[in-house]
């Protein structure tokens, strides 16, 4: 009877499941070594624990003394939704993490996108409501385990009978403000009874016969005209009675405590702000309140230059999109780079406030029909780098450095933003969102601004 070949030795194999929760535990020893700690992993015979992080003061690289034991659980895909990530974990394991000392937080990972989330056993899983519970919940926003995660450990490590004891890490930092000083406006404001009865009367008699622009930097109140154009020159007599015309000078207005006076002069400084953006490219949506760079379909992509914090850059500020329905039907829009600005009155000086948003047309013009779905999205993924590129951006275009071929004088001028000078670090991790209950107040109620404008004033 011949005999069977024998069936060639099969090779040794790493199982994916090993690799996994290897290069899981191989994504917190880098963490832990770059809050300045030490990773010590457990041996082959471990039973509930991967490894334990003994903790270092950052600054003096000094132990503490104090050390955490971790569970590590790789995963390709996790569980949950944009906001929270879930764990379903085992009821032995929960107990043996409740009782076991140090105390143990859970890390649940994901290798390939480099990603990890934390937790305290005991403070989650020994909560009174969740106590038989085995699902973790991790918020993706506040638990990501980082270098920055250092003080958090710290507090899970220490015992309840012992202060926490940590030492400050000195960093200087640059914190930029949204605030552009209003450097000069219009030293003379004109003052003249009108012949017309209404605003749109008033631009209909402007506009009549000839194309000439007209400034807008002008207004209708209780049957008078307030400029910062002269109102005896150009077109504006057909509007004005003649001999009427007065002259007076802004900074008046600008300073008065009067508070018709002060809302009619931000007013004109709006209004000299459509017509100086105006001139260089820039629309004003009236509903919206937005001011957004001009854009048509076949004229996209439209750029700009501007400086950022560290060097000279260009960004789209008008780009062409596509949007596709289930039948192939293709609907294209265009994004616009746009702001908000209101003027504000601060220590005695007047600043704009930019803030940066975006504006969804079809034509340049018309708003799209999914427009406020384009901007929440666009806004969630923006972090506090790409708000402050946009701030940088909107004031470089309204402080353009000075040009040879440059005609044209603007009636608002403005200095760069303000910027503070801190000796502390702030993570943009560390960065949350705004309480509903300061949502609503202004900046001269917060003493980093009270200090550095040298007053509370506020229009």
């Amino acid at each position: 009877m011949p005999r069977r070949p024998r069936r060639p030795p099969r090779p040794k194999t790493l199982s994916r499941e090993v690799g996994l929760g290897q290069r899981g535990i191989n994504l917190i020893e880098r963490v832990v070594l770059a809050m300045g700690s030490r990773w010590n992993p457990s041996n082959s015979t471990e039973v509930g624990i991967d490894g334990y992080v003994e903790l270092f003061e950052p600054g003096s690289r000094s132990a503490t003394g104090l050390h955490v034991g971790v569970q590590s659980k790789a995963t390709a895909v996790f569980d949950g939704d944009v906001d929270t990530i879930t764990f379903r974990c085992k009821a032995d394991d929960i107990a043996y993490w409740l009782n076991a000392t140090p105390p143990v937080i859970l890390v649940v990972s994901k290798p390939d996108a480099d990603e990890a989330y934390w937790l305290s056993t005991r403070a989650f899983f020994g909560d009174p409501e969740r106590r038989g519970s085995t699902l973790a919940t991790f918020n993706r926003r506040t638990q990501r385990l980082t270098e920055r995660s250092y003080d958090a450990l710290l507090e899970v490590a220490c015992p309840r009978d012992q202060a926490v004891r940590r030492v400050p890490v000195t960093a200087t930092e640059v914190l930029y403000s949204n605030l552009t000083p209003l450097r000069s406006y219009p030293s003379t404001l004109y003052i003249g009874r009108t012949t017309c009865d209404t605003y749109r009367q008033a631009w209909a008699r402007l506009r009549e016969g000839e194309r000439e622009v007209v400034s807008p930097a002008w207004l209708i109140h209780e049957r008078n005209v307030f400029s910062f154009v002269d109102l005896s020159r150009g077109r504006f007599p057909r509007i004005v009675e003649d001999g009427t015309v007065e002259e007076h000078a802004t900074v008046d207005w600008a300073n008065n405590s009067d508070g018709t006076k002060r809302r009619l002069f931000v007013q004109l400084l709006n209004r000299a702000l459509r017509d100086d953006l105006g001139a260089i490219g820039i629309r004003f949506f009236e509903d919206d309140d937005v001011y957004a760079f001009k854009g048509e379909m076949g004229r996209v992509p439209r750029t700009q230059s501007y400086r950022s914090v560290r060097r000279a850059s260009e960004v789209t500020v008008v780009q062409r999109y596509v949007s596709r329905a289930k039948d192939g039907r293709e609907f294209p829009f265009l994004r616009h780079n746009a702001f908000s600005g209101r003027f504000r009155f601060l220590g005695g000086v007047w600043y704009l406030e930019i803030l940066p948003t975006y504006r969804f047309t079809t034509d340049g013009i018309q708003k799209y029909r999914f427009h406020e779905d384009q901007l929440q999205g666009i806004k969630r993924l923006e972090g506090n780098r790409a708000v402050l590129s946009q701030v940088l951006l909107w004031n470089d275009v309204l402080c353009p450095e000075p040009s040879l071929f440059s005609s044209r004088k603007p009636m608002l001028t403005f200095d760069p933003p303000l910027d503070f000078q801190i000796d502390r670090g702030i993570p943009d991790a560390d960065w949350g969102d705004v309480p509903d209950s300061l949502a609503a107040t202004d900046e001269a109620d917060f003493p980093l601004f009270a200090q550095a404008l040298g007053g509370e004033s506020n229009a």
